[in-house]
């Protein structure tokens, strides 16, 4: 979706028709004194149907659980952005057409440019006004109704269609008069997509490249690189793409997509701690403690003065309850680099029986 200009005002149709009293918006406010705000502002306008969040992750995870129709999110947001909580939604079939609206107390010229690249569809800087949202709603009432974004998005369909089908070519030109209206990343990806099921691996790399660009959360474009770097020979690019992607998987809590992707290339790059510790790090959110002291002591057989992982390995200790050995890996951190705060922190937290 293109940003919407504050000077779109050329569609004739009211926002009321499309943004009735029964659309359920998402609030993701950190700041509660600002939701207030916020919710009094809607319902002032005639909405009533909301769901809030507090933090970014708590957001996404409600996105995925209730039927919303609508978002609005500060760019602060804590745990996952406001623009990285966007990010998320334009790279999922599912929720990529919902409407967005970013909030932000300031605004740079670069700040812009990346929400509109997102897709973004509306941006308040802040304080959040009844004139503020109207002006929103209408803008983007008009753009939705504007006949070139329209066409683009029968375009998209066709073209998605066509990827599903394997017809490649067709594919190919329908994304391309896309691409003439807005730049949305999973164009690129899904080009990158082509080109590599077309064996083109340097044409599929750029396209990749460009989506993780528009977005860089975008999880599946880095593994597409990953995996067309590795059919080009290139191990080490190969490993690195798929080692962000993996990354990206456990900041959004798909554990399983993460595991697998970490696994095969521990399978074809024993020799990477930075592997290990990523297993080790996810298992530990899982609570499989056992299994991620496995897979931190694999890294240390690679790394073995590498003194975060000591430190994650006294966090798992600290989770099974075991403070002895949880101080153990906590001293053999600062015994590799003794200005470690965060090391001595936790001791001292342990010494003074403020863990438990």
């Amino acid at each position: 979706m293109a940003l919407i200009s504050s000077n779109s005002a050329n569609g004739n149709q009211d926002w009321r028709q499309i943004f009735s009293g029964h659309t359920r918006f998402l609030l993701a406010e950190s700041n509660r004194g600002v939701m207030r705000v916020i919710t009094t502002v809607l319902r002032s306008i005639g909405f009533t149907k909301f769901a809030k969040a507090w933090t970014g992750t708590e957001a996404w995870e409600m996105v995925q659980r209730k039927p919303i129709s609508f978002v609005v999110a500060d760019w602060d947001l804590e745990e996952m952005s406001g623009l990285a909580l966007l990010r998320v939604m334009r790279t999922d079939e599912k929720y990529r057409k919902i409407p967005f609206i970013i909030m932000s107390s300031r605004l740079t010229k670069s700040q812009v440019v990346k929400a509109g690249e997102a897709g973004v569809n509306g941006i308040i800087v802040m304080p959040p006004t009844i004139k503020a949202f109207e002006g929103q709603f209408e803008h983007i009432s008009t753009m939705l109704n504007d006949p070139e974004v329209r066409k683009a998005d029968e375009y998209l369909s066709k073209a998605d269609q066509f990827l599903a089908d394997k017809q490649y070519d067709k594919a190919m030109i329908a994304y391309r008069k896309v691409l003439q209206v807005y730049q949305p990343a999973e164009v690129y990806y899904n080009i990158g997509y082509i080109k590599a099921a077309q064996e083109k691996y340097g044409e599929a790399i750029v396209a990749f490249r460009k989506a993780t660009e528009i977005n860089a959360t975008y999880a599946k474009a880095f593994k597409g690189m990953g995996l067309v770097y590795q059919k080009m020979g290139m191990t080490d690019k190969a490993h690195e793409a798929m080692q962000r992607a993996a990354e990206i998987y456990i900041s959004q809590d798909m554990v399983d997509d993460a595991e697998s992707l970490l696994l095969q290339v521990a399978r074809t790059n024993p020799d990477s701690a930075n592997v290990y510790n990523s297993l080790g790090i996810l298992y530990r959110r899982q609570g499989k403690y056992r299994e991620a002291l496995a897979q931190y002591r694999s890294a240390l057989k690679v790394s073995p003065d590498d003194e975060n992982i000591y430190f994650n390995i006294g966090q798992v200790f600290i989770l099974m309850k075991d403070f002895d050995q949880a101080k153990k890996a906590f001293h053999q951190a600062l015994k590799i680099h003794p200005s470690f705060a965060e090391a001595k922190n936790m001791i001292t937290s342990l010494d003074r029986g403020l863990v438990v």
